[in-house]
């Protein structure tokens, strides 16, 4: 098996871009991790020579080494990881040896980590990502190990690392390993992975880790193939599920109950003008405005929240006006003008 360091972007899914090849080492079964301001990368499998190093990103050109070994570490294959609170988590897993691991680690700059107590669950790894929900808790949604394959289907969650919950002891889908979960729609989302040496091609959804439902297709249109060790992620206001071993494609479940109106956004019937876009630090925006107003311009993002609130007068009927959106996090945005619904276009922020 071949592993690789490459960087490869996409604004749709369909269109994919080759940054480059990263500084860091060749891996896979790493933690692979995005904040608002980095994307993180830590440690590896022994493929790579079971890495505990740590390198940060804010825009997957740039790579910066933040440490080349954690201290007191125990080096390991297929951790669990997630983003808590401000601070990079990294918990169980199994050390090269085989050893199962239920230790936590935690911290706030990938320089600094703090070993937390161990967990109560059983120790496992092989989940591929993790996922954090809008109350704050961390999920842990089954596992296993690289030595017995055996699979766990018992739910955890966590606010801090530190205090574990069981939610439930025995979810409806089958244990397994290598699968991927997300927090999107108000919902836990688990998909694919190998339950008991058998690639899966299931997908459930719960509010709460205790009701679980299985997504089933009515139409026909599905992920084909079975698959594992895929990519998840929420991005545009959709679910995606991508790739995996033996298959490269992308499939998506896009959510309709954007606030904002999905289908007058689309259409761009708006006239207002949004340049560069995609945008790193200052977006330039023309629009229809009342010269005999004072003209409001509100910037939100995907889940609707106001992020930035911007008033002008103008004695032109088209305004132009360049804003910083350097703090921004990387996402899809949305600009209304004076509160009209067609008066709505959207940027990405890189």
């Amino acid at each position: 098996m071949n592993t690789h360091s490459e960087v490869w972007n996409s604004i749709d899914g369909a269109n994919w871009t080759f940054v480059n090849s990263a500084p860091w080492p060749a891996r896979h079964c790493a933690a692979w991790l995005a904040s608002d301001s980095a994307m993180w990368v830590i440690g590896g499998d022994p493929q790579s020579g079971c890495l505990t190093d740590v390198w940060k990103s804010s825009d997957g050109i740039n790579w910066i080494q933040t440490n080349a070994a954690i201290p007191g570490f125990t080096i390991r294959n297929n951790p669990n990881y997630a983003i808590l609170n401000g601070q990079l988590l990294i918990f169980g897993g199994e050390q090269c040896s085989g050893n199962v691991l239920n230790d936590v680690w935690n911290s706030t700059d990938g320089i600094t980590w703090t070993q937390l107590p161990n967990a109560p669950w059983t120790g496992r790894g092989m989940q591929i990502s993790s996922c954090v929900e809008g109350s704050g808790h961390m999920w842990m949604l089954g596992g296993s190990n690289e030595g017995t394959r055996r699979s766990y289907n018992d739910v955890w969650k966590s606010t801090d690392g530190i205090n574990w919950t069981l939610v439930n002891e025995s979810a409806p889908w089958s244990g397994r390993y290598w699968h991927t979960v997300a927090w999107f729609d108000n919902k836990i989302w688990l998909m694919g992975g190998m339950a008991t040496g058998t690639e899966m091609n299931d997908v459930w959804y719960s509010e709460d880790g205790i009701t679980w439902r299985e997504l089933k297709s009515t139409t026909g249109n599905w992920p084909a193939s079975t698959r594992h060790a895929q990519s998840t992620t929420v991005f545009d206001n959709s679910l995606w599920y991508m790739c995996g071993i033996a298959t490269n494609n992308a499939w998506k479940i896009i959510n309709t109950t954007s606030s904002l109106g999905t289908e007058t956004i689309q259409e761009n019937k708006s006239g207002i003008t949004v340049y560069p876009n995609p945008a790193n630090d200052n977006l330039t925006l023309s629009f229809p405005c009342d010269a005999n107003r004072l003209n409001h311009i509100q910037i939100f993002n995907v889940m609707g929240e106001l992020i930035k609130n911007i008033e002008i007068k103008s004695s032109r009927t088209t305004c132009i006006l360049t804003t910083d959106i350097s703090d921004f996090s990387a996402g899809i945005y949305f600009v209304n003008v004076n509160d009209i619904l067609n008066q709505t276009a959207k940027f990405i922020k890189l």
